[in-house]
Order: C-alpha cells, then sequence, then structure tokens
C-alpha cells in the first residue's frame, strides 16, 4: 500500500544491507540469502558505502542477490503548480553497475525487472537458482563423507 514518494526521495543501499546482513549473520540456516530491491541510486550519505556492507555480506556468508528495478520507458505522475497532474518520462534510475558489484562480491546475481511481470519472473529465477544450490549443497554433504568398504 506505499504510494510513490512516500518515504521520500532517498535511497539508501549501505544501511538496508547491513541491517539484513546483522539480522542473518548468527542465523543457523544452511543458505543466507538477502534480495536487495531498488529502482534508485545510493544518494545517502552513510560512513558505510554499499560495497563495504557487501563486504560486510561476503564476511558473514550471506549472499546478496540485487534487483534492479524499472524501466527506461518508465513514466511517473506530476502535479505542475495549477494542480493538473501529467505523465511525465523518467530515465531508470537504479545504478545497475553498483548493483552488479555488490551481488559479485557476494557471490550473488544481479537481475533486472522492467515491470511486473518481469519482477515475477526475476522472483521465479531466484527461488529455483536458491532451490537448485540447497539441493547440490545436501547432495554434497550426503556423499562427501561417503566411504567405500
Amino acid at each position: 500500500q506505499l504510494e510513490p514518494g512516500m518515504i521520500g526521495q532517498q535511497t539508501g543501499i549501505a544501511a538496508p544491507l547491513a541491517s539484513g546482513v546483522n539480522r542473518l549473520k548468527k542465523s543457523d540456516a544452511p543458505r543466507r540469502v538477502l534480495v536487495l530491491f531498488t529502482d534508485g541510486r545510493n544518494n545517502v550519505d552513510n560512513r558505510l558505502t554499499p560495497e563495504q556492507a557487501a563486504a560486510l555480506g561476503k564476511e558473514f556468508d550471506v549472499v546478496i542477490h540485487t534487483v534492479g528495478i524499472g524501466s527506461r520507458n518508465a513514466f511517473v505522475l506530476v502535479t505542475d503548480p495549477f494542480g493538473r497532474q501529467q505523465f511525465q518520462g523518467i530515465e531508470d534510475e537504479f545504478d545497475e553497475k553498483l548493483l552488479r558489484s555488490l551481488a559479485e562480491i557476494t557471490g550473488g546475481t544481479y537481475f533486472h525487472a522492467a515491470d511486473a511481470d518481469g519482477m515475477k519472473q526475476v522472483m521465479d529465477e531466484i527461488n529455483q537458482l536458491e532451490l537448485a544450490l540447497l539441493m547440490l549443497g545436501f547432495i554434497a554433504e550426503c556423499t562427501w563423507n561417503l566411504r567405500l568398504p
């Protein structure tokens, strides 16, 4: 039930990543995964950079997948000084290079979702990827210590 602009026009990436890593670092889950969704560029000054937050993720074995949301054909509804509303074209705002880097630091994957269908497809891909990795880990664990007579 969020509306555009409801939480401001700034995008902080480092703090949410660090917070997510902090919550997951002591988890006993077989695989710790954090997914960052953003439609904006990091424009909040923090003591911690997004790259440093991702490095913390790597240190605590938290995989970070990143998802850039939006399309180069995006529009926002703006109100002019006379109260009239109209759609205005905007360029995608997310920093694809940064998102790729953050995912790479932790062994995660970068995804792009241009619209609602793209978002569903990304979520399906992440679920399939994580399920496959968990199954491979389980198989490896079951066969690694297997001894032949």
